[in-house]
C-alpha cells in the first residue's frame, strides 16, 4: 500500500472504473425499460401477429405497426421479414429471447416474431 494513501481511500484510476460500471449499468437500465414498455404494448394490443409467417403478412399488407423479433430466433427464419420491414420502412425492435416474445403474446411457447396490427 502506498504511504500517501489512506486506508479506505479509493484510487482514482479504481473511481473511474466504478463510474464507468455505473453508467454502463444504467444505460442497460434504461434500455430494458424501453423494451418492456414496448413488449406492454404488445401484451395489451388488440390486434397482433404471432409468427413469422403472419408477420411477414401483415407487414406485406402495411398494416403492421411495430414489429418484434427474437434474438434467439435462426436468421434464416427472420431476416425476410427484416428485410421487408427495412425496405416498407416498418420499425422494429429486437426482444431478448423467444420465449420472452412468446409470454408477451400470451402463449405458452415461443415466438420468433411477433407485430402490432393497426
Amino acid at each position: 500500500m502506498n504511504s500517501t494513501m489512506v486506508w479506505g481511500q479509493v484510487r482514482p484510476s479504481e473511481h473511474v472504473r466504478r463510474w464507468t460500471w455505473l453508467q454502463f449499468a444504467k444505460k442497460k437500465h434504461q434500455r430494458d425499460w424501453g423494451l418492456r414498455m414496448m413488449l406492454d404494448q404488445l401484451r395489451t394490443a388488440r390486434r397482433k401477429s404471432v409468427g413469422t409467417k403472419q408477420t411477414l403478412k401483415a407487414v406485406q399488407k402495411g398494416i403492421a405497426r411495430q414489429v418484434f423479433v427474437a434474438k434467439d430466433a435462426e436468421p434464416h427464419v427472420v431476416s425476410p421479414l427484416l428485410t421487408l420491414c427495412q425496405e416498407n420502412d416498418t420499425p422494429y425492435t429486437y426482444a431478448d429471447n423467444m420465449k420472452v416474445l412468446g409470454r408477451a403474446c400470451g402463449i405458452q411457447v415461443g415466438a420468433a416474431a411477433a407485430a402490432i396490427i393497426d
